[in-house]
């Protein structure tokens, strides 16, 4: 890389005398490590936002452009949705991934229920992979017995 072979000219050539180690060599050997340090800078100042992102899909975090309360009241909002909960977003690489257990009243109502979730999930976030667990007239706090305090 460039930055060795500048390192090397330095070491080589010595412009100027920087005096010599306990070990009787130049003090210019340490040009090698200060340039390859700047490089190590300048490449990670140059893919910050890459590694944010990577640790970002790592971690399992939800997608900075997903609100979350938004997303849960437009669930909310569907015909036939009594109320959601234990709703969860991701991201793997570019896809957006979605959980959610859906209430309704009426099980005639699942199907159209199920693909209106899938729907607004699509449309308004996005979201390639999606899985409703559709749950008729349960009480939510009954539904996920040992999962209390999960969000």
């Amino acid at each position: 890389s460039i930055g060795a072979v500048l390192a090397g000219v330095l070491i080589w050539w010595e412009p100027f005398d920087l005096g010599m180690t306990a070990g009787g060599f130049s003090r210019w050997c340490y040009v090698d490590a200060c340039i390859t340090m700047l490089f190590v800078g300048l490449c990670f100042l140059t893919t910050r936002s890459t590694i944010k992102e990577v640790l970002m899909n790592l971690l399992m975090t939800c997608p900075r452009q997903v609100d979350m309360n938004v997303f849960q009241r437009q669930l909310s909002k569907i015909s036939g949705v009594v109320s959601t909960h234990d709703v969860h977003v991701w991201q793997i690489g570019q896809s957006k991934v979605c959980t959610a257990h859906v209430v309704i009243a009426n099980p005639l109502q699942s199907p159209f229920v199920l693909d209106a979730c899938s729907d607004m999930a699509w449309k308004s976030h996005k979201m390639d992979h999606t899985t409703f667990q559709i749950e008729v007239g349960l009480d939510p706090s009954s539904c996920c017995k040992g999962h209390e305090g999960e969000s």
